[in-house]
């Protein structure tokens, strides 16, 4: 989970073989609102080709995004649920910067058991740095992404470990220390739930601040079509409620993976509710520990038909707000945004492959 933007031009039902639209015209409004230069065409899609774009994000230094579109063998209820169902898969393939360990859900409301996976091996180098950026999270700022008082308290906490266990303290003291990291996860999960990207305490970088909500607002707004069309679950983002019209309850997760050799975990949650047919879906990361500040992952679904079978026409469009992006410019950026898309089509691919089981 985590995918891009997608944009398309008219549809020409005299150039598709054996694949047409359910309920004509009921998709062909992505055109009016999605980045992506080449058509839509049902046909490529159905054989397995991902259309996808880089999309520039001039409202925030920090921000990347990437927009993709492609078609799933099966109707929309089916593939929401399958998107919705991917937060609880225990492995997904490495990547050279990403080795995604697990994804858990999160009750409502939430309790410090639903962290209990939370795993810091002292053994291992991913959770040493972890460990060590915590040790000194109140007085070396901008490693973990906290609030003041977030740093102060995880700080002091491993430090009456390290107290307590000298040198041997990782080890010694690893159940306190995961404890700690719970106890984090669970009370951002709490404010979440109750108030959503709102209720979310910027992070102290050490050079300013960092709003989650600031910049997720910054980056969507850059593209104002967009924006409109899924305001209804923006709202329910910013409150941390069901958006109007929602046949089910948001689902609420955390993560854990290793991110440039790095034990870092988020929170997130998935919002959607049902259009003409098909489905509108927001899933955002409101919190991460370190190396990215947040993720938001726009959908929307539509019903099609492929080959006399149901399908899904899915739009996505990604948006990432990372504090290694300011430092990239030129060709280095675009190296960066290439491999953003290639990571999304990487995922939806092996998405596509699961769902055709």
């Amino acid at each position: 989970m985590k995918h891009s933007l997608a944009a398309a031009a008219l549809f020409c039902a005299g150039l598709l073989a054996g694949v047409s639209g359910a309920r004509a015209g009921s998709w062909k409004d992505v055109e009016s609102y999605s980045d992506i230069r080449k058509p839509i065409d049902l046909a490529k899609l159905a054989s397995g080709d991902i259309l996808g774009e880089r999309i520039q994000v001039p409202s925030t230094p920090l921000g990347i995004s990437v927009q993709t579109c492609y078609l799933v063998g099966a109707p929309p209820q089916q593939v929401l649920a399958r998107m919705q169902d991917d937060q609880s898969a225990e492995k997904v393939e490495a990547s050279k910067t990403l080795d995604k360990e697990g994804t858990f859900r999160i009750n409502i409301p939430p309790q410090v058991a639903d962290f209990a996976p939370l795993s810091l091996d002292p053994g291992a180098r991913s959770a040493k740095s972890v460990l060590g950026n915590a040790l000194e999270a109140d007085t070396k700022k901008g490693k973990l992404n906290l609030a003041p008082e977030e740093a102060k308290t995880l700080a002091s906490a491993l430090r009456e470990i390290q107290t307590a266990n000298g040198n041997n303290w990782m080890k010694a003291g690893r159940e306190k220390a995961e404890d700690a990291f719970r106890a984090l996860l669970a009370r951002r999960a709490s404010q979440f739930q109750q108030g959503g990207l709102s209720a979310m305490a910027a992070y102290d970088t050490g050079s300013g601040n960092i709003s989650v909500k600031d910049e997720l607002l910054m980056m969507t707004r850059s593209r104002p079509k967009v924006y409109e069309r899924f305001s209804s679950l923006f709202e329910a983002a910013i409150s941390g409620q069901a958006p109007a019209g929602a046949t089910a309850p948001p689902r609420y997760y955390w993560e854990s993976s290793k991110i440039q050799g790095e034990e870092t975990f988020n929170l997130g949650t998935f919002f959607a509710h049902p259009t003409e047919g098909g489905f509108r879906a927001l899933e955002v990361q409101y919190f991460v520990t370190s190396k990215y500040y947040t993720s938001l992952i726009l959908y929307e679904l539509w019903p099609v038909e492929s080959d006399g079978k149901q399908g899904t026409l899915v739009w996505r469009a990604d948006f990432v707000s990372t504090p290694s992006i300011p430092f990239l410019k030129g060709i280095e950026r675009l190296a960066a945004e290439n491999i953003m898309l290639l990571e999304v089509k990487k995922s939806i691919g092996a998405f596509l492959k699961e769902a055709a089981r």
